[in-house]
């Protein structure tokens, strides 16, 4: 009918002159956006390998340079070819978490440095739970500054899960001591005694315990202190 094609004739005129939507302006800098720096992994096994991959857009009409420069231990990091990122695209920085000796919950982080003026650091954290058959509290000795002859004790609690044994306890250097108490529901606690020391210097020694647990038959509990 007559009316019809005038309504559509009249709506394709009024869609014609409205103005396309705006894209967003570029900054005439070098400018970094992370939509997600925190990813969460939820909870996994011992020993598996944690893999994240974070987006990193460039708002600016410069190239964008990415790079990893701090990773606390036990992650490594990987970024998009090159390093860089052009103007008005996307890049990525993956980051992986070996959760071998890290049981609990945990948060691990990267810090990225790039070229962005107003952002030259991007931190990108992982966070979850790594469940293990074996727990150590804390999960190092640490003895701090300790003065030359003078001793130190620490203790650390083992707590193996249902159906878990702990079969020995043994030391790795003659610098300490240790003495084993039972707990109940197969716990120990051990006891670790700095003896005097003579010479100076920091020291890096660990104490290994051994379980019935396939997933942790030995945990390496390191030993750490500094004579003064």
């Amino acid at each position: 009918m007559w009316w019809v094609a005038l309504l559509a004739g009249a709506l394709a005129v009024v869609s014609g002159c409205l103005p396309a939507p705006e894209r967003p302006s570029l900054a005439p800098e070098p400018r970094a956006r992370v939509d997600r720096s925190t990813f969460d992994f939820g909870t996994v096994p011992i020993g598996s390998e944690v893999r994240h991959v974070f987006a990193v857009a460039n708002d600016g009409r410069k190239p964008l340079t990415i790079e990893p420069r701090r990773a606390e231990c036990a992650c490594t990091s990987a970024v998009s070819p090159g390093g860089t990122v052009a103007a008005g695209d996307s890049g990525w920085v993956e980051v992986v978490f070996d959760t071998a000796r890290a049981p609990g919950e945990r948060v691990r982080t990267v810090t990225v440095e790039t070229n962005d003026p107003e952002r030259p650091e991007i931190v990108l954290t992982l966070r979850g739970v790594v469940a293990a058959d074996v727990s150590a509290t804390p999960d190092r000795v640490f003895f701090g500054r300790v003065p030359r002859g003078t001793s130190r004790e620490r203790v650390v609690e083992i707590v193996p899960a249902d159906g878990v044994t702990i079969l020995t306890v043994r030391k790795e250097s003659p610098r300490f001591d240790l003495e084993v108490e039972h707990l109940p529901a197969s716990a120990i606690r051990i006891r670790v005694a700095l003896r005097p020391q003579d010479r100076s210097g920091p020291f890096d020694d660990e104490l290994v315990v051994t379980t019935t647990s396939d997933l942790q038959p030995e945990i390496a509990i390191p030993v750490l202190g500094d004579i003064r």
